[in-house]
């Protein structure tokens, strides 16, 4: 089945009595004349369907003037090439003639009828002018009505916003009046602090007319730019000069973030470092959709955070809903850098309606050189005239290279130097009691050398044999000692 087609198949007229003019000095009487509101049947049918295919049309009869009609009758003549199936409502068939009794019908009722069928032969079924309608009217009265036009108006919004935010505002018009208001408008000035969601400062708004009890809504989205109490005064007019006022307050609050953050200033490789993030909301408003953002560099190591913040992309973040006047937060982050570097992060606070806080952060990760001496006696004990190796392992554990490293021997009067390896002796040093090496130039982190002092037994007695390591980086020499016992044979 194809598109529809819809037309007016017929339209009736019944008679109607409408007053115009008044009386005056200067004018005749009211003259009463004789207008015919309208009855109109449209008829909704398919463009094509096939032959002995069951479809539907409609008739829609519909009171289109301003007065009651009594007992409208509608009649149906059948095309001659269309079967009945059935019909709603049900109504009697009088030959190739459908009769429905619609009884009352009051100003701007419709009514739908559907009638099913199927067409008996190939071509067209013609529609046309086969419907007719028919109806009575009660007697009419003729009288004049003495209007009064009135308007009422009434403003509804929040109580309190927040800065920045859109808040809605619906002005309530109604015509509580005995006759139609026409060209109602509302023009608005706001006052200083009050804008409309797109910034307008002044407005001219209209409304469709209301008849007698109808009224209207006239939505706004306002915003404030500012804190204070406002109070906006909406006066609805009307094109006959009927007025009426509204009036709306409303306290606009804003939160504002205090915030201050720390981070120690020289940390060293290996340890944590700790960020602080302190904020109150001084303001008198919620912060709402607060965030609080520790942005870092890359390859740190993320050990914690409270409040439930998270670690994602290089950055820790914490979120809450609402933040709320007075309200004071205090969040930290632990981070761990692994190398040497200038750390320089920047901590953030924010929220959907307070000015956004930034402050830059920065930490001076330093290496420590850790110098530890592995010292052993390969023989002990040894008889007086034998020399005995002593082996000097110096390592450096720390995070930065050591530079410039001096290796003492400190000897007893039991000893005697003889000879040393891995490393030159610095003769300039002639104290018999002192076997000192010349400067290692640098020690990288995890590098190890091995140095061997070879001291000759002279005296008999429980002995210390001393090594200490000074470097550039060190104040304090680091030492140990080994105890070997000489003996006499």
């Amino acid at each position: 089945m194809k598109l529809t087609n819809k037309f007016v198949s017929s339209a009736l007229l019944a008679s109607a009595i409408v007053i115009s003019g008044c009386a005056t000095k200067k004018a005749p009487a009211p003259i009463v004349k004789i207008e015919q509101p309208k009855l109109t049947i449209a008829r909704e049918v398919p463009q094509s369907t096939k032959l002995n295919a069951e479809y539907i049309y409609t008739l829609k009869v519909t009171n289109n003037s301003d007065y009651k009609i009594d007992d409208a009758v509608v009649r149906e003549n059948l095309p001659s090439n269309f079967d009945v199936i059935k019909v709603n409502p049900p109504t009697e068939e009088r030959g190739r003639v459908l009769i429905w009794n619609l009884g009352i019908m009051v100003p701007g009722q419709t009514e739908i009828i559907t009638i099913t069928g199927k067409s008996t032969t190939v071509g067209k079924i013609n529609y046309s002018g086969s419907s007719t309608a028919s109806f009575n009217m009660k007697p009419m009265l003729v009288f004049t009505e003495i209007v009064s036009p009135e308007l009422a108006a009434s403003a509804t919004g929040p109580e309190e916003v927040l800065v920045g935010e859109t808040f809605p505002v619906s002005v309530l018009v109604k015509n509580t009046g005995t006759s139609t208001i026409t060209g109602i408008t509302l023009p608005v000035n706001f006052p200083d602090g009050i804008a409309t969601a797109n910034g307008e400062k002044q407005i001219n708004l209209s409304a469709e007319d209301l008849k007698v009890g109808q009224s209207t809504v006239i939505p706004l989205e306002l915003t404030a730019s500012k804190r204070g109490k406002y109070v906006n005064e909406f006066v609805v007019a009307s094109a006959d000069g009927v007025k009426a006022k509204a009036v709306y307050s409303v306290v606009a609050k804003q939160p504002k973030l205090d915030f201050k953050a720390s981070v120690p200033a020289v940390r060293y490789v290996g340890n944590s470092i700790t960020y602080k993030l302190e904020v109150q909301n001084t303001g008198n408003g919620q912060a709402r959709k607060f965030e609080a953002n520790l942005a870092l560099p890359a390859e740190l190591e993320f050990v914690s955070a409270n409040e439930g913040g998270k670690f994602e992309n290089d950055a820790v973040i914490w979120d809450f809903k609402d933040f709320l006047p007075n309200e004071t937060k205090t969040f930290t982050a632990k981070v761990i850098s692994n190398e040497i570097r200038l750390i320089k992060a920047t901590a953030q606070v924010s929220a959907n309606n307070a000015e956004a806080q930034r402050i830059p952060l920065s930490t001076d990760v330093q290496g420590i050189p850790a110098i530890s001496i592995d010292l052993s006696d390969v023989n002990d004990p040894i008889a007086l005239g034998e020399i005995e190796d002593y082996s000097i392992k110096i390592s450096n554990q720390g995070s930065l290279a050591a530079t410039n490293l001096v290796v003492t021997c400190l000897l007893e009067d039991s000893m005697q130097a003889v000879k040393a390896s891995g490393g030159q002796v610095d003769t300039a040093i002639s104290d018999p009691m002192k076997l000192v090496f010349k400067p290692i130039s640098s020690l990288g982190v995890n590098q190890t050398i091995t140095l061997h002092a070879f001291i000759k037994a002279v005296k008999p007695g429980d002995t210390r044999f001393t090594v200490s390591v000074i470097c550039d980086q060190l104040e304090r020499p680091v030492s140990r000692n080994e105890s070997t016992t000489f003996y006499k044979e």
